[in-house]
């Protein structure tokens, strides 16, 4: 299972995401052009893009100077009227990334309209990839025309002490200066309200700009918003559920899991409680037939409410494969058009199918939440377990011009044994020297309280990143000899505890090791048989590198099938 959630256009294919943002599709464009608005956040965010790899963005402003204007209103309350809800949003976006403009199709994002009494029309969250949490408004025109007027307040964002103003403007390109510029001889934006849709009219951008008129770099073309065309899976009343663990098997034979809860009702199969969509009560069904569970190969699950898209679980395909460009395999996803089938073996109650699923935004192309493959349903009973060690990633040492440090560990949900643990049940401290560190919110601004224990899975979108078993963590004190991590499992009425395992740092020199207070391994690390670092190795011959605490080392030769 791999939580990812941006695909990027171009050069910046094969990132990992780490902030919960909506998916957008991928554009094969090359950036249409640097800009020079200061609309991106501080070096943190691009040195965390340089070492990780799928686009996440962060939307706060930098300090751009606005004017202040009583005459601006900013709509963030829904106006009175009749409520669109979830409607199925989809535009050609405009969005910023490492200083540079991108731009790419979206599809299946879910907004909201209201349609006021006297024929206004107002749009929730303009922007596919700027969550403004405001209403753009458009005025009841000729017929079914809606006229949405130009430099509309749309955004605004305290900065320093300070409030600076994004306005919604229609823009258009200005082949003298290669760039999107306003067009103020004619800056009304057109658009039809048309059985129940909202349909974007002529050749233009919905820009958006600083208070000084200039484009920031976020837009859209060719938006269209209609119903969605699709119901979603209900389960049925009375059914008797129980836990299974759901195992996600890669290609290099590794598995990871998550518990969901799974039912028979007549002749329908049902699963749900799933952890991979950001939707309560979305299930999975499918139809019984002697030992066999057929799936259909797209279902909805409803809307996605931390990415706000709609989503579906698609039949796909998984492959690893290999991008000289980065020096390790990725994964690849392709959507397939045929059922996902379970086989049951009623003697275990174990499902299994060599089908691959795809959480998705949408079902016609590539552009996931999560997936599983080849997945595995087991009974699931819950015991008392010891939570592996963490196993140590990388170090940047304390940075005196950025203000901060950084560090990466990998902690899974499994125990001393290799068993499947639930990773809800699981959470893990950091350590500074001998004492566990408390994140405080004037540090850790992302948080709103303070927080000492940090969930399994949680992410803050900006401190503390997660991808699979990875975390990269960030820190803001310097001084200190070491700093480890050590993970808690509770369960059946026990908590039990993992080793602390450490990074040595040796502040004087810039050298830095690591070691298990367990006294035992202290990192892995795999090569190529070329001797170049792969992070995550699948398909091929492999050189494992176990480092120990006494320095000492050892070399193993690994086949990944």
């Amino acid at each position: 299972m791999r939580k990812l959630y941006f695909l990027m256009a171009g050069a910046l294919l094969a990132a990992n995401a780490f902030a919960q943002a909506p998916i957008r599709q991928e554009s094969d464009d090359a950036p249409l052009a640097k800009i020079t608005s200061k609309f991106v956040k501080n070096a943190k965010q691009t040195e965390m893009k340089a070492k990780n790899a799928f686009h996440s963005v962060s939307f706060n402003a930098g300090p751009l100077k606005a004017e202040a204007d009583a005459a601006d209103v900013l709509i963030t309350e829904q106006p009175e009227g009749t409520l669109y809800e979830n409607m199925n949003y989809n535009s050609l976006s405009y969005y910023v990334f490492w200083g540079y403009v991108y731009y790419g199709n979206v599809t299946y994002y879910a907004r909201n309209i209201v349609e006021g009494a006297d024929g206004s029309i107002y749009l929730q969250n303009p922007y596919a990839t700027l969550p403004t949490n405001s209403w753009l408004k458009g005025e009841k025109g000729e017929g079914d025309t809606i006229v949405v007027k130009s430099s509309q307040l749309i955004y605004e964002e305290v900065y320093e002490g300070e409030t600076y103003k994004y306005y919604a403007t229609k823009l258009n390109y200005d082949d003298s200066q290669s760039w999107y510029v306003q067009n103020t001889t004619d800056p009304d934006m057109k658009f039809v309200w048309r059985n129940d849709s909202l349909i974007m009219v002529g050749d233009y951008m919905l820009g958006l700009v600083d208070a000084d008129g200039e484009w920031v770099g976020y837009g859209e073309e060719n938006t269209y918003v209609a119903k969605i065309a699709f119901e979603k899976n209900v389960l049925p009343a009375g059914l008797s559920a129980k836990d299974y663990v759901m195992k996600s098997f890669a290609d290099d034979g590794t598995s990871t899991g998550s518990i969901v809860k799974a039912g028979v009702s007549g002749s329908d199969f049902y699963i749900t409680d799933l952890s991979y969509v950001s939707v309560p009560d979305a299930c999975l069904k499918g139809s019984v037939s002697g030992s066999t569970v057929t799936m259909d190969a797209v279902q909805y699950l409803g809307v996605d409410e931390d990415n706000l898209v709609h989503a579906f679980a698609v039949s796909g395909l998984v492959e690893s494969v290999w991008y000289e460009d980065y020096g390790m395999y990725l994964d690849e996803l392709s959507i397939s058009s045929d059922p996902v089938t379970f086989s049951y073996d009623a003697s275990s109650d174990i499902y299994k199918s060599e089908n691959d699923i795809i959480f998705n935004a949408g079902y016609e192309s590539v552009n996931y939440l999560d997936y599983v493959q080849s997945p595995e349903l087991s009974p699931w009973v819950e015991v008392a377990a010891t939570p592996a060690d963490p196993v140590m990633g990388e170090y940047n040492e304390y940075d005196e011009s950025y203000g901060y440090g950084s560090f990466s560990f990998y902690i899974a949900s499994e125990d001393v044994d290799g068993n499947f643990i639930n990773p809800n049940n699981l959470y893990y401290n950091v350590y500074i020297d001998d004492e566990v560190l408390t994140l405080y919110p004037d540090e850790y601004t992302a948080l709103t309280e303070e927080m000492t224990d940090i969930p399994y899975s949680f992410t803050d979108g900006w401190d503390i990143y997660v991808s699979d078993t990875e975390r990269h963590f960030y820190f803001y004190t310097t001084g200190f000899e070491k700093i480890g991590v050590q993970q808690h499992y509770t369960a059946a009425g026990e908590t039990r505890s993992s080793n602390i395992v450490y990074y040595y740092v040796d502040n004087t020199t810039g050298i830095e090791s690591a070691s298990s207070a367990a006294g035992e391994v202290k990192s892995v690390a795999y090569t190529d048989i070329a001797g170049r670092k792969v992070v995550n190795p699948s398909k091929g011959l492999f050189i494992k590198t176990i480092t120990y605490s006494d320095g000492t080392t050892k070399n193993v030769k690994v086949v990944k099938k």
